[in-house]
């Protein structure tokens, strides 16, 4: 045997059991160091629900006065600093992530070419309200026509006035179409009704497809605005840092 491994065994009379020492080097102390922890949205909350005691303010061994929840509405995130200065501190964010067929949609964003707009869309259907809208908007788009018309104005009347102008229009069915989705505003929630109009713009030769509607951003809003306020009861011990 090494030196480190060597033990003594005494029996002491009168003693149970027997008593070993060991000679070398003790088990190194083992220091936790800080923790970063992420999830679905409400990840803070149950982490709360579960590792506090409220009859005495304490979360994680940590006084409620050592920690702080940060609600960052712009970011979709809520995050959860238990024990603040402490080298143990644990992090525990919690993140709502846009559904991301509305994202590829860029409702009241860019454009995109009818090609673009029909892979999107075309295994989509569970996503409309009304599949026969679903399907009127799929063959529109698979054949997919457009007339454009254009004219140039180049004046001067030599009294200092002029006028230079492009002008282009679009005529084609899909214009102005309007379908109702039936699609979560977040992953792991709910479906809402959002409702979308089809806008066209010439570009360079060619168009592009625009989805538009009025209400979405104030009902997004107020989508976000909700789900954080219904997290909001469970942090009230606590300092709430808003970003």
């Amino acid at each position: 045997m090494t030196p480190e491994t060597q033990s003594i065994h005494l029996k002491v009379e009168g003693a149970t059991p027997e008593v070993v020492i060991r000679h070398g080097e003790a088990e190194p102390i083992h220091v936790p160091g800080p923790l970063k922890l992420s999830g679905r949205f409400s990840a803070p909350a149950e982490f709360v629900m579960k590792r506090s005691s409220p009859n005495i303010n304490v979360l994680n061994g940590y006084s409620y006065k050592k920690c702080n929840v940060i609600f960052n509405e712009k970011e979709l995130t809520i995050t959860l600093v238990v024990g603040e200065q402490g080298r143990d501190t644990v992090t525990v964010t919690g993140s709502l992530k846009k559904h991301p067929f509305l994202s590829e949609l860029q409702i009241n964003g860019g454009g995109m070419s009818p090609k673009r707009l029909y892979e999107l869309i075309r295994f989509k259907a569970h996503y409309f309200a009304d599949r026969a809208e679903h399907r009127r908007l799929v063959l529109l788009l698979q054949n997919f026509e457009a007339h454009t018309s254009g004219s140039v104005a180049d004046k001067n009347d030599r009294q200092g006035n002029t006028e230079a102008s492009r002008t282009q229009r679009v005529q084609t069915e899909i214009a102005g179409l309007e379908i109702a989705l039936n699609v979560p505003l977040f992953e792991g929630y709910e479906p809402v009704s959002v409702r979308l109009s089809v806008e066209v713009e010439p570009a360079n030769g060619s168009v592009q497809l625009f989805l538009v509607s009025p209400e979405f951003e104030e009902f997004y809003d107020g989508e976000v605005k909700r789900l954080f306020d219904a997290q909001r009861p469970v942090f009230e011990p606590f300092v709430i840092i808003e970003k």
